[in-house]
């Protein structure tokens, strides 16, 4: 790995776990959801509810210059809250 990438990388871990006021929201709405999922499944979704936050919060530092505000934040987790049933039961369908 280019050095250069390397050291985004590390910068990101560093941002991400100090972060933990934001993370910890997105596991009281998950959290009920992974009660009846394997370490895999509960894994598989992890991946992708970062992915999506990762897209929720490169959209606005890219459409409008800017880190997402506490109110946007909680939009992003209503929108997590209202297509969680989904995520979970496709994740459950695409492993079996």
């Amino acid at each position: 790995m280019e050095d250069r990438i390397k050291g985004i990388i590390n910068a990101k871990i560093k941002e991400s776990v100090s972060d933990t006021h934001r993370i910890n929201e997105i596991v009281k709405i998950i959290n009920n959801s992974i009660k009846d999922l394997s370490i895999n499944d509960a894994i598989m979704l992890g991946i992708i509810i970062g992915r999506v936050y990762n897209s929720f919060y490169y959209q606005h530092r890219r459409i409008l210059g800017r880190d997402p505000n506490d109110k946007e934040f909680y939009d992003f987790l209503e929108l997590l809250k209202d297509n969680l049933t989904e995520l979970v039961n496709t994740i459950k369908a695409k492993l079996k």
